[in-house]
């Protein structure tokens, strides 16, 4: 027992140096990537619609910030009163 408590605390120490957390994406625009919040709200309008949206956090530095990329996709399929999302 007391050789296996050490080599816990090795592992652990090891574990968190090389560990990496993720966060969230988060639009300021959220108006304009309705897609992403509600797929229901695809064909919304009747229309073709592409929209993309970047947004980059903590500018200025430059290694590890968030970066976020968003490309959304609708269009009305009258034939068969539905619609497809991407």
């Amino acid at each position: 027992m007391r050789r296996i408590i050490p080599l816990i605390i090795v592992l652990m120490a090891i574990f968190v140096k090389y560990s990496q957390a993720q966060i969230d994406s988060h639009y300021s625009l959220f108006e304009y990537a309705q897609n992403v919040y509600n797929p229901g709200a695809a064909c919304a309008n009747d229309a073709l619609c592409v929209n993309s949206i970047h947004r980059q956090q903590w500018v200025g530095w430059d290694e590890g910030r968030p970066v976020t990329t968003v490309f959304t996709f609708d269009m009305p399929i009258n034939s068969i009163s539905s619609g497809m999302g991407l």
